[in-house]
């Protein structure tokens, strides 16, 4: 929970800051542009490419903006009820790992959740089987619950932890040493808590850097659509006063 809510934290300005960038933009396109652009309807001037696509998306949105708010609903509601079945769970948390940068962040994160929670339960003197099965279910991501599922059968059957932890491809080499060192000195518990720390102190670095390069890109993009609507009135303004001289 402590670590679930240093992400929140961490995410909360740069989620705040493209929340606010969205809404000052549709405020722009849709209340302001529009009746800035009423300049240039009925002249009989070529408008430069940047112009005529503002103007379109203006329209555009001044005119069908319940169908693109109904089309965003309408997918948000159809996502969320695929994410509800079971292969549609699978396949969102398949993608959450695949993700670019964010991938890395949530495989780092449910490392972390795992080997924090089976450190407590084999502290506790749970065995090490009923230990995986309960802490599998701390992990929340169907791809990596697998894993550790077939790790059950095969310590089950007689095998080491680190062995299928290896096979599976999931977890980096630190983790599977340390499981490994841990299962042959008999401190598994402790090596597992070791691997929590550098997980969690891990993912707070990945976060603090995430967001430092969230907030200028989302400050960048801003800055080139202002700069492309303004490009885009100002042009023929100048190509106005340029043939009055």
């Amino acid at each position: 929970m402590k670590m679930k809510k240093r992400v929140e934290s961490a995410l909360a300005y740069p989620l705040f800051l493209f929340m606010v960038s969205s809404i000052i933009l549709i405020f722009l396109m849709t209340f302001v542009m529009p009746k800035i652009l009423t300049i240039f309807h009925g002249m009989e001037m070529t408008l430069p490419f940047s112009t005529r696509v503002l103007i379109f998306v203006t329209a555009f949105l001044k005119q069908y903006w319940w169908l693109l708010l109904s089309g965003a609903a309408g997918l948000m509601v159809a996502v969320l009820s695929a994410v509800r079945t079971v292969k549609g769970r699978r396949a969102w948390d398949r993608i959450r790992l695949l993700m670019p940068l964010a991938g890395k962040l949530q495989q780092k994160t449910v490392i972390a959740r795992f080997t924090r929670t089976l450190s407590i339960l084999l502290k506790s003197g749970i065995p090490l089987v009923e230990s995986l099965e309960i802490a599998k279910l701390s992990m929340d991501n169907r791809i990596m619950e697998d894993t550790i599922t077939e790790a059950v059968r095969q310590v089950g059957e007689g095998s080491d932890f680190a062995t299928p932890l290896k096979k599976s491809g999931r977890f980096p080499p630190l983790v599977v040493q340390l499981v490994r060192a841990g299962e042959q000195g008999g401190e598994l518990e402790e090596m597992l808590a070791k691997a929590a720390d550098v997980y969690e102190d891990d993912v707070e670095t990945s976060i603090a850097t995430l967001t430092s390069i969230l907030e200028p890109v989302i400050i960048l993009f801003m800055g080139l659509v202002v700069l492309f609507m303004v490009l885009a009135v100002l042009l023929p303004i100048f190509d106005m006063t340029g043939g009055v001289k």
